[in-house]
């Protein structure tokens, strides 16, 4: 929904989490917590093509107006990424873009999702 809030958020957790990493890295505690974090990392840098994907079959397919199930949006979007980041100059700023978009969309659903858990505990 809000594609510049997520590339900001997206670009500041990649600028700071280096030095989180070396902060952590310092103690002798923080160094299985660093790892902990280093490969959570990883994988949400990774799993941010998913929602690019998604997101990016679903415009499509809407432009298109047809309407299909949320796999096919996937696929289709997917394709369509894979196809952008071959482009040789464009492809890798395209690939940027989209995974710090996708890094900070999964950053801003998770906070949203740990500020709605400590609502409905609170209301228990």
């Amino acid at each position: 929904d809000r594609p510049f809030l997520s590339l900001g958020i997206g670009f500041l957790s990649v600028v700071l989490s280096p030095f989180i990493f070396l902060l952590l890295l310092i103690t002798l505690i923080g160094i299985p917590l660093d790892l902990i974090l280093l490969v959570i990392f990883i994988v949400l840098v990774y799993i941010s093509k998913i929602f690019i994907g998604i997101v990016l079959g679903q415009k499509m397919l809407q432009f298109l107006g047809k309407k299909a199930a949320l796999g096919w949006s996937l696929v289709l979007g997917l394709f369509a990424y894979y196809v952008l980041t071959m482009i040789p100059v464009l492809g890798f700023i395209f690939w940027m873009i989209a995974g710090l978009v996708g890094l900070g969309a999964i950053l801003i659903g998770v906070k949203g999702l740990y500020a709605d858990l400590r609502r409905t505990k609170r209301s228990i």
